[in-house]
This record gives C-alpha cells, sequence and structure tokens, in this order.
C-alpha cells in the first residue's frame, strides 16, 4: 500500500517539460520515431501503431510535413513508452519529445520534450497513454506554429 501512495505523489509531480522555440523556426518535415516495446506493454494493450496514430493524426492536419525516417530528416518526434505491471496495474513512464540535427554541434538534440508518469487499470491504461501522446503531439504543433508564423 505504501508502494502504491508514494506512486501515486510521483506522478501528480511529474509531468514536466522543456521547450526551445528556436530550434522549431524553420522546421517543415518530421519522422516520428516509436521505441520498441516489451511484453509489459502488450499486457496493458499498448501496441507501436497506438503509439504511432497517437503522434500521426495531430501532426498530419498540421503542416508539419510528416517522412519516412529512411530519409534521414534533420528532424524527429519520439515517444517513449515504459510500462511495469503489477498485477491489473499498469505503471508507465511516457517520453515525448522534438529532436534535431544541430549543425552547429554536429549531433543530434532534444530542443523540445515532455515527460510523465501514469499508473492506470489495464481498461483504462492505452486509451489514457493515447490521449496524453496526442495532446503531447498537439502542444508540439502550437510551439511549432508560434516559432513559424
Amino acid at each position: 500500500m505504501k508502494y502504491l501512495k508514494l506512486l501515486f505523489v510521483i506522478c501528480l509531480l511529474s509531468s514536466s517539460g522543456f521547450a526551445s522555440g528556436q530550434a522549431l523556426k524553420g522546421v517543415r518535415e518530421v519522422a516520428i520515431v516509436i521505441e520498441n516495446l516489451d511484453d509489459d506493454a502488450t499486457k496493458c494493450l499498448i501496441s507501436k501503431d497506438l503509439l504511432d496514430a497517437s503522434v500521426r493524426l495531430p501532426l498530419s492536419n498540421s503542416k508539419i510535413k510528416i517522412v519516412s525516417r529512411e530519409l534521414y530528416p534533420n528532424a524527429y518526434v519520439y515517444a517513449n513508452v515504459n510500462i511495469l505491471t503489477r498485477g491489473d496495474l499498469c505503471i508507465g513512464s511516457i517520453e515525448f519529445s522534438f529532436n534535431k540535427y544541430s549543425n552547429s554541434e554536429k549531433e543530434v538534440g532534444t530542443f523540445w520534450t515532455k515527460e510523465t508518469l501514469l499508473s492506470r487499470g489495464k481498461a483504462d491504461f492505452s486509451r489514457d497513454v493515447s490521449q496524453i501522446i496526442e495532446s503531447y503531439a498537439k502542444q508540439l504543433i502550437s510551439a511549432w506554429l508560434q516559432a513559424n508564423l
């Protein structure tokens, strides 16, 4: 019981983010990168298709073009969900970020990120993860619009 109380407090305090509008300026296309999932994700009804759709649908309704990762675009949107199960409880760490190749640094940097922890029963977990990631994608689009209009 102590474990669940501690987890609840962590979840309430865990939403965080970092944004750099300048990095979004001039970006016209991104790839979508979804991190591989493990067996606990399957138990909680999380799939790469669910995560991809949660990112792709809002982006496809924006002016940001989605391109294949194989085209080596200068920027990509990254979603990573790490999950643990405990009985019928799913506990997940959700990371969503905008990453871009920096010509000056000659490396990829994370310039916009959102992270949170989530704890739900298996019946509600996948729906809530999808909604959170979709919300993060919409927030990224909003930041992009502010930087580019």
